[in-house]
């Protein structure tokens, strides 16, 4: 019947002690509770900014003392492992000259 809904809805209405710190609704409770994981998400996601803002912060210092940049130093191993690579590739075409040069200089009456 129509009237267990209206009993439900009056209950859901009135002011009942829902804890030992908090007497109203329902309704007041779920909006104080709802309110209360919201500031306290508002809270986290605040210090998280600052922590990353201070982990940047360290790590740009740290940067700044040891005066090494990755990417510098990155930038630099490949220019020296392209650098090396040629100076093999020349190695290699000398060594084939040499070899050419030895054996066709070592045989007689061609």
């Amino acid at each position: 019947s129509n009237g267990n809904i209206t009993d439900m809805i009056d209950a859901m209405n009135a002011d009942r002690e829902i804890s030992s710190v908090f007497t109203g609704s329902f309704e007041d409770f779920s909006s104080l509770l709802t309110d209360g994981i919201a500031i306290s998400v508002n809270t986290a996601s605040d210090l998280t900014d600052s922590c990353n803002t201070i982990v940047n912060s360290i790590l740009d210092e740290r940067e700044a003392v040891s005066g090494v940049s990755t990417d510098e130093e990155t930038v630099n191993m490949i220019k020296f492992q392209k650098a090396y690579q040629a100076s093999a590739r020349l190695m290699t075409a000398m060594d084939e000259m040499l070899e050419t040069l030895i054996n066709k200089m070592g045989v007689v009456g061609l």
